[in-house]
């Protein structure tokens, strides 16, 4: 996210968020930046104020729209980061996989037809494969997001029921979904 770091402003005011990427614009943004900065300072206290609302872009479901312009962003970087940026590559698979893994548990929570579920997580688990691998699995923050990214390379339909599962324990999917 482009939140509590500080950036030289002549790098902010180059690399201004791409509008047409309604989704994921702030990883492209901070990407941009990252490339060129000689150096960034992390702030680790929150010095934002996050407003949610309910029908933002970010809490307002999956659509293909969305995912389309998600991945397009993401792939963008990756392969970006593959030629002009070898260092952070691994990083941005990272960021790749472990969306697709969020969007998938997203997937399963939303009340959709089982139909259109199943159609995003196979989806999902093609992305993934796409830039799945060991060295850049290492790079997940927790072993929640390990599992589900491990689960969703392996099998949609494993994932689905462990996201389930594990949903129900947390109370938060009920019963006939």
């Amino acid at each position: 996210n482009a939140w509590g770091k500080l950036y030289p402003a002549s790098l902010a005011k180059a690399h201004l968020f791409d509008e047409r990427a309604f989704c994921c614009e702030d990883l492209l943004f901070f990407y941009q930046i990252l490339k060129e900065a000689e150096r960034i300072s992390y702030l680790p206290d929150n010095l934002y104020h996050y407003v949610y609302r309910e029908n933002s872009a970010v809490n307002s479901g999956i659509d293909e729209k969305k995912c389309k312009v998600l991945f397009s962003v993401l792939n963008h970087i990756c392969k970006d980061a593959s030629v002009n940026f070898p260092e952070a590559e691994m990083g941005m698979k990272q960021v790749a996989v472990d969306t697709a893994a969020r969007l998938a548990m997203a997937a399963v929570e939303l009340k959709m037809p089982g139909r259109q579920t199943w159609k995003y997580l196979k989806g999902f688990k093609t992305y993934i494969r796409q830039y799945f691998c060991l060295r850049s699995l290492t790079l997940c923050p927790d072993k929640k997001s390990k599992v589900a990214i491990l689960t969703l390379n392996s099998s949609a339909a494993v994932f689905w029921v462990l996201a389930i599962f594990y949903k129900r324990i947390k109370g938060k999917v009920p019963r006939g979904n």
